[in-house]
């Protein structure tokens, strides 16, 4: 008998359901830390619950971010990936701000409640009664194990949604702020553990020093978001090897003749930013080919790098045109051309132009009636090179004063081709 897995519908997972379930889940959570922090005057459950505020916000830019870089890869919207990027990482700027401000009121009450302990222990605290600290009663015991077995309870579920949910292809910022909150828990155990001790030891002190605790987890979390958000603000580079297996992968591809600028920085935490510049002589067509087979190719790349996801942006250069006109004086006649020695003794001018290196259509017109209307006519007509076999010295001054340089040519006869007739 063959069992059915049972599957979660996918659009449990979207962007909007995600952000409205797990926002109200998280505020849920923020009530009840600091209703149980305020009840039972605790300044762990206090400093923790402004904390849970910080997750909660990574939620809000998690969605923002996913809503920006979406709009900003629309077509009309082309160019305008970087400016996302930078909303991103100053919007978790944003939050380190807020996370610094929640560890320092911690800290704070923390280092307060320490002190009250020690001056009481050694005899003073004598007109600071309201300072003293408090010991936890059986009430404040059931108080302080309901709101973090709910505040662990809701983590889970809440992280559990988010981390599933950054699996999906351009949303992955959602899976950095579920592992962020799931890292929450083991505090919250600890927290609980605090509380069980001061419980059974009366140890008021036992309380503080996991408010110390709490704050140190808080600083962890700003100084690895910030780093992240300066890093990608800065867009410091993510490093010599992951580069230079970038540029070996790029340059064992098909169609690239060379790579001219590469940059590589970190979004988020688990997302690259590769940008690289690459030459190819293929034409339009090969040259989309040749993007499109090159960022699937750093998408793998970055993955097997230990980043989730990539955004890369390949930019092809094709060779530069180098669009330029040659003109020649030829003598025709029964069918024949011959290079002509020089425009005195030419009956037509062919003018041809130049594109990659390689000539293309000819035209041919009507000599000019003299060395004046040649140069301007060759002047109007953009053309940069002429050639004659052995041209008058008088010529070639007036041709380099209009900027216009006298290529000599050997004097060749061939056939005119209908197709040149033009």
């Amino acid at each position: 008998m063959t069992t059915t897995r049972f599957r979660f519908p996918d659009w449990l997972f979207t962007p909007w359901v995600v952000f409205t379930v797990d926002s109200i889940l998280s505020a849920l959570r923020i009530g009840i830390t600091l209703w149980g922090g305020y009840t039972i005057s605790s300044v762990v459950l206090v400093g923790y619950g402004y904390h849970d505020v910080g997750d909660t916000w990574a939620i809000f830019g998690a969605f923002a971010v996913i809503t920006i870089l979406r709009w900003s890869k629309r077509r009309e919207n082309e160019g305008l990936i970087n400016a996302a990027e930078n909303t991103e990482a100053i919007f978790q700027l944003i939050v380190v701000a807020g996370l610094l401000w929640a560890a320092l009121t911690t800290l704070g009450g923390a280092l307060s409640g320490l002190y009250t302990t020690i001056v009481l222990a050694a005899g003073g605290g004598a007109g600071m009664p309201e300072a003293a600290p408090h010991v936890f009663d059986a009430h404040a015991l059931q108080i302080a194990v309901l709101v973090m077995a709910s505040s662990i309870g809701i983590a889970l579920l809440v992280s559990q949604h988010l981390i599933h949910a950054g699996k999906i292809p351009g949303q992955h910022a959602l899976a950095a702020a579920g592992k962020e909150m799931r890292g929450d828990v083991l505090v919250e155990i600890a927290i609980l553990a605090g509380f069980l001790g001061v419980y059974f030891f009366s140890k008021p002190w036992i309380e503080y020093l996991f408010a110390l605790l709490v704050t140190g987890k808080i600083l962890a979390i700003v100084k690895e978001l910030g780093s992240v958000a300066v890093r990608s603000l800065l867009q410091v580079s993510i490093g010599k090897e992951f580069e230079k297996g970038v540029r070996k992968l790029i340059g064992t591809t098909t169609g690239v003749d060379g790579i001219g600028k590469l940059e590589t920085y970190p979004v988020m935490e688990s997302t690259v930013r590769i940008k690289v510049w690459v030459l190819s002589g293929g034409n339009l067509e090969t040259a989309a080919d040749l993007t499109r087979a090159l960022e699937e190719a750093l998408l793998v790349y970055a993955k097997t790098h230990g980043f989730e996801d990539c955004r890369a942006s390949v930019y092809v250069k094709m060779p530069e045109r180098n669009l330029h006109r040659v003109a020649q004086v030829v003598h025709e006649r029964y069918g024949h051309v011959r290079i002509a020695s020089r425009f005195a003794r030419a009956n037509m001018l062919h003018v041809r132009d130049v594109e990659f290196g390689r000539p293309t259509l000819l035209k041919r017109h009507d000599l000019p009636i003299d060395e004046d209307a040649l140069v301007r006519f060759l002047d109007e007509h953009k053309v940069k090179s002429y050639r004659a076999f052995e041209e008058e010295p008088e010529l070639v001054a007036k041709l380099e004063e209009a900027g216009i340089r006298y290529d000599p040519a050997v004097t060749i006869t061939f056939n005119l081709r209908s197709s040149d007739a033009n």
